[in-house]
C-alpha cells in the first residue's frame, strides 16, 4: 500500500470517521425513537435506512474496524464491498426516494421508487460482479481513502463505484435544488439547499479518487491526489446529514432563537423603562421582579407599560419644536415626582375676621360645609401629582399584536 499524508496514515481519520459514524448512529437511534412513538411513513422509514447505510459506512472505513472486519468473517476485502454499497447506491438511492416522498406529486412518488429501487439493485449487482472478479490483496486490507493498488480490474471496480456514486449524487443535488425552490416552509427550503451543497462537496471525492486512479495510470503517485478525501467526505456528509434533519429540529431552534431575541430586546428597553416608571410606577401592570411567563410574553407586557408611559408624557411634547420636546422629555424623566407615603391631611381653615357689615350673610369655609360651585364640577384641572390611570385601549400597533410578533 503506498503511504499518503502521515496525518492520514494515522489517528486522523479514525478520529474524523469515527465522529462521523457516531454523528450517523445517533440520526438513527432518534429517527428509531420517532418511528417507535408512532411516527411510521414511509418518509420515516427511508430517512432510517439512509442513516443505517451512511453509519454502516463510516463505521467500516474507520481502518481498525476495517481490518478486524475482515479478518473476523476470514474474506479479504469485503468490508470495501460493504462499505462502497452501503456509501455508494444505497446511500443516494434512499435519499432519492425520500426527496420523491417529501415533495413528488402523489401519483408519482409510486413510480419514482419503483425507478430508484431497480437501478441501486442493479448497480450493486454490478458492483458484486466486479468485486467477485477482482483479486484479494495479499496483506491486509487497503483501507479506502486508497483507490487503486495496481491491479487493473481493482481500478475498473472502483471507477464503477465512483461513477454510480457521482451520478447519485448529482440527482440528489438536482432534485434537491429543484424542490426548493418549491417547498413552502422555510426549514425544508434551507434543509433541502444543505442536502445539495453537501452531496456537491461529497461529489468533489468522486472526482479526486477518479483522477488518481488515472494519474496512477500516468505513474504518479496515487495518494497525493486525494490526500483531502478523508476530510471532504466527512465535510459533505455532515452537511447532508444535516440538511436531511434540520427540517426536525430546524423549528426548535428558532424557538429557542426567539426566546434569546426577546431577552435581549426585553433588556435593552429595560433603561427606558425604569425611567418611565421611576416618573410613573402605576404603569407596571405587575409588581417589578414577579414572574409572568415567557421571555416573548415579558417583552410584550413592557411594551406595553412604556407605551403607557410615554402617553402619560405627551403633554410634555411640542410638536413645533421637536429639540425642546426632547429636552423636555429629558428633564421630565430624570426629575422623580415628589413621593408622599401618606397624603397630608386637609388643615380646617378658621373664617377671617369679618369687615363687612353685620347683616352681611356670612359662608362657612370648612371642608365639612365647602360645596363646589357648577364652575368647579365641570373643570378637568388635574393636580400635578394625579396620575392618569392605564390607557388599556392601546393603539392597534401594540393591543392587537401577539407577544410572539415582536421576536
Amino acid at each position: 500500500m503506498s503511504t499518503p499524508c502521515a496525518r492520514h496514515d494515522l489517528h486522523f481519520v479514525d478520529l474524523l470517521y469515527t465522529f462521523v459514524a457516531a454523528l450517523c448512529w445517533l440520526c438513527a437511534i432518534d429517527r428509531t425513537r420517532r418511528i417507535l412513538a408512532g411516527h411510521t411513513s414511509p418518509a420515516s422509514v427511508t430517512l432510517l435506512c439512509s442513516f443505517v447505510f451512511k453509519g454502516t459506512a463510516f463505521t467500516l472505513n474507520i481502518p481498525t474496524v476495517y481490518v478486524a472486519f475482515d479478518h473476523a468473517v476470514k474474506l479479504p476485502d469485503l468490508a470495501r464491498l460493504v462499505i462502497d454499497t452501503s456509501n455508494g447506491v444505497a446511500w443516494t438511492a434512499s435519499i432519492l426516494i425520500l426527496l420523491d416522498l417529501w415533495c413528488a406529486e402523489p401519483g408519482e412518488q409510486r413510480a419514482h421508487i419503483r425507478r430508484w429501487t431497480l437501478i441501486a439493485l442493479g448497480a450493486a449487482t454490478v458492483m458484486t460482479a466486479l468485486w467477485l472478479l477482482t483479486p484479494s490483496p495479499q496483506e491486509d486490507p487497503v483501507p479506502t481513502y486508497t483507490v487503486f493498488n495496481g491491479h487493473l480490474s481493482h481500478a475498473i471496480y472502483m471507477l464503477y463505484f465512483l461513477l454510480t456514486l457521482g451520478f447519485g449524487l448529482i440527482q440528489v443535488a438536482a432534485r434537491s435544488l429543484r424542490y426548493a425552490r418549491l417547498a413552502g416552509p422555510p426549514w425544508i427550503r434551507r434543509g433541502l439547499q444543505l442536502t445539495a451543497c453537501g452531496a456537491l462537496v461529497h461529489l468533489s471525492v468522486c472526482i479526486l479518487r477518479a483522477l488518481s486512479i488515472f494519474g496512477a495510470s500516468l505513474g504518479n503517485v496515487t495518494t497525493t491526489w486525494q490526500t483531502l478525501s478523508p476530510d471532504m467526505l466527512s465535510l459533505g456528509t455532515t452537511m447532508m446529514l444535516l440538511g436531511l434533519t434540520i427540517p426536525i429540529w430546524g423549528p426548535t431552534l428558532t424557538q429557542h432563537l426567539n426566546q434569546l431575541h426577546a431577552y435581549h430586546h426585553y433588556h435593552q428597553l429595560g433603561r427606558l423603562w425604569n425611567d418611565l416608571y421611576n416618573h410613573n410606577p402605576s404603569i407596571a401592570l405587575s409588581p417589578p421582579g414577579q414572574a409572568v411567563g415567557t421571555a416573548e410574553h415579558k417583552l410584550y407586557r413592557r411594551l406595553v407599560e412604556i407605551q403607557d408611559g410615554l402617553v402619560t408624557l405627551q403633554l410634555n411634547l411640542q410638536p413645533d419644536n421637536p429639540t425642546q420636546s426632547a429636552h423636555t422629555l429629558l428633564k421630565t424623566l430624570h426629575t422623580p415626582p415628589p413621593h408622599h407615603p401618606h397624603p397630608p391631611h386637609p388643615q380646617p381653615t378658621h373664617p377671617p375676621t369679618p369687615t363687612t357689615p353685620p347683616n352681611a350673610p356670612h359662608y362657612s369655609t370648612s371642608p365639612e360645609t365647602t360645596q363646589n360651585s357648577p364652575a368647579d364640577n365641570n373643570s378637568s384641572t388635574t393636580s400635578p401629582n394625579t396620575t392618569p390611570q392605564h390607557n388599556h385601549t392601546q393603539t392597534p400597533e401594540i393591543a392587537n399584536r401577539h407577544p410572539a410578533d415582536h421576536t
